[in-house]
């Protein structure tokens, strides 16, 4: 219970900066095409850095244990995403492509980041860097392939071209080989790592103030996925976890990031390929929504089924 409160905090805290985006988008202060300028800076500069960082420390065999871990687990949630994104999403319509995927793609980088470091602290970002290495790998194997209805090789290097996986084999490189970095070059990248929470807050709800919410609210379907991504999802994936003796921190690192919204990609995807990219764009505003009561809420309940055990 005493973490479900510090989710909450979190969440309201995280919520008061996704309002001054919003506000400050409905008042111009963020132009139209400010919203992506401010997403790249958080995807290609701070979050790499705020992930290079969380490498920077001394090597334990027991935590390298926990960074695979945490991938295996997010493995797993992935498995269950596909499997109950295709049981409860028919193959009909124009819309079931970016509504299945939305059910397998959590924001469990961009969002999942600024979160994860409130309410776990800093360490949990090292076990997160796991979740968002296999979340990329889905992201342009699965989620491409559903969306686009064909797959690629080209694809298939936008996994490790990204910026954020760079950093995440950059801080192995260094963590694994205990590479020193002189404080007054992990200063600097720990202070812009930093602004990651304030900016992809704002991000979002600048994203939300522009997206039309009215079509997305009138579907039934688009409750369904987010009724999947934001409770079914991570309230399975803690069930299963109950038959294996995973260490605390590990768990609720990965389960956080799975109970995480609709993430950032699936709107890119969508434009990108020309597949309903203004249902996309709505998904991802009502859940971003949504998740700051479904967040503290599916902690509470993970906390009741823990304690029926």
């Amino acid at each position: 219970m005493e973490l479900a409160y510090v989710a909450a905090n979190a969440m309201v805290k995280l919520f008061l900066m996704v309002l001054i985006g919003f506000a400050a988008a409905k008042l111009n202060f963020i132009e139209e095409n400010g919203a992506d300028v401010i997403a790249k800076l958080v995807n290609k500069v701070t979050n790499p850095l705020k992930i290079f960082v969380s490498y920077l420390m001394v090597y334990d065999a027991v935590k390298f244990k926990g960074l695979m871990t945490s991938a295996g687990l997010m493995a797993i949630v992935m498995a269950i995403s596909i499997a109950l994104s295709s049981i409860f999403i028919r193959e009909k319509g124009e819309y079931w492509r970016v509504e299945r995927v939305s059910i397998v793609l959590s924001n469990c980088g961009f969002m999942g980041i600024p979160l994860i470091s409130a309410v776990l602290g800093n360490e949990a970002i090292f076990y997160l860097t796991g979740c968002i290495m296999v979340f990329n790998i889905t992201a342009w194997t699965y989620g491409i392939t559903v969306i686009s209805g064909k797959s690629s090789p080209k694809d298939l290097l936008r996994i490790f071209t990204s910026p954020t996986v760079l950093a995440i084999i950059a801080g192995l490189v260094v963590y694994l080989l205990q590479i020193p970095i002189p404080d007054m070059i992990v200063s600097p990248m720990t202070t812009v790592g930093d602004c990651t929470s304030p900016l992809a807050m704002v991000c979002a709800g600048a994203t939300i103030a522009r997206t039309k919410l009215g079509k997305t609210l009138k579907r039934k379907s688009s409750w369904l996925t987010i009724a999947l991504r934001l409770l079914v999802c991570p309230l399975v994936f803690s069930l299963i976890c109950l038959f294996f003796d995973i260490p605390q921190l590990v768990f609720m690192t990965v389960f956080i990031a799975s109970a995480c919204p609709v993430a950032t990609v699936v709107v890119t995807q969508a434009v990108m390929e020309k597949r309903t990219p203004g249902h996309a764009s709505g998904l991802f505003g009502l859940a971003a929504l949504l998740s700051i009561g479904t967040i503290p809420l599916v902690i509470i309940i993970q906390n009741w089924i823990q304690s029926l055990f």
